[in-house]
């Protein structure tokens, strides 16, 4: 619960061989950190709800064997995880909710599925699961701070945004293209209004949930579907402004929730 806390290091050299249960539970502001070669394994919801976690990297030469229920659960802000070689077992629901976990680079012998709930949720919601290294990785970050991902058709889809503006114009393009808005790309973030550029053709499922400080959408021409749940459990969403074809009403949950707020 050390809510403020943003960054842990560890000596080099320290003999530390466990993390113990819920060390680093609920530590929201926690954006990376680097786990030391000689730790053996990460007990239970040692990194529960740690929602800005980015980053987790393991030392070369890491001895970690087991990664606990629960362990990871709620970090969803995890884009990209490498699973070490020395890993034997993932526990119930290590991984579970991490929504953007799109890319794992899994070197252990543990069979690691797309969409599956099996070690811990860890292939539930990727898009690539890596044997080796040598993969190059298919996310990309602008200058802004917005996050895509480029798929196996190699269409360019939104999936997070890092940057610190809460009002914001999604760009136009990325690199010379155009792109989507994939599911949960702004999850629970703390944007209050968001502009959507006349490209982008459709926003995916709970791209929206959750930001309860949105109180203004601008939907474009473009748009033609709206995911289930994009914008569920929006409650300040006052204003929406529909240039699109899609029927939007007032106190309808069709259309991801998108009117179901709105009072204009």
């Amino acid at each position: 619960d050390c809510i403020e806390l943003t960054e842990v290091k560890f000596e080099e050299g320290i003999k530390l061989e466990t993390l113990g249960k819920g060390a680093f539970y609920d530590c929201r502001k926690l954006a990376s950190i680097i786990i030391p070669s000689n730790l053996k394994s990460i007990e239970e919801d040692t990194f529960n709800n740690c929602y800005s976690l980015k980053s987790v990297v393991f030392e070369d030469g890491i001895q970690l064997e087991t990664i606990g229920n629960e362990a990871f659960e709620d970090c969803y802000s995890l884009l990209s995880i490498v699973i070490p070689a020395s890993v034997t077992s993932i526990g119930e629901d290590a991984f579970a909710y991490d929504v953007r976990l799109y890319e794992i680079y899994n070197l252990s012998s543990l069979n690691i599925e797309i969409g599956s709930e099996d070690n811990g949720n860890l292939g539930y919601y990727a898009m690539y699961i890596y044997t080796s290294l040598d993969a190059e990785s298919k996310i990309i970050t602008d200058e802004n701070g917005y996050v895509y991902i480029i798929d196996e058709d190699d269409n360019y889809n939104l999936i997070h945004y890092n940057g610190t503006s809460k009002d914001i114009t999604l760009p136009n393009e990325i690199n010379g293209h155009t792109y989507n808005i994939y599911d949960n790309a702004f999850y629970y973030t703390k944007i209050t209004s968001v502009v959507i550029p006349n490209n982008v053709a459709s926003i995916g499922e709970y791209v929206f949930a959750y930001c309860y400080n949105l109180t203004c959408v601008v939907l474009p021409e473009s748009i033609s579907s709206i995911g289930e749940y994009a914008f569920y459990d929006c409650e300040m969403l006052l204003e929406v402004y529909n240039l699109s074809e899609l029927q939007i009403e007032l106190g309808s949950s069709d259309n991801g929730y998108v009117g179901y707020y709105a009072k204009y």
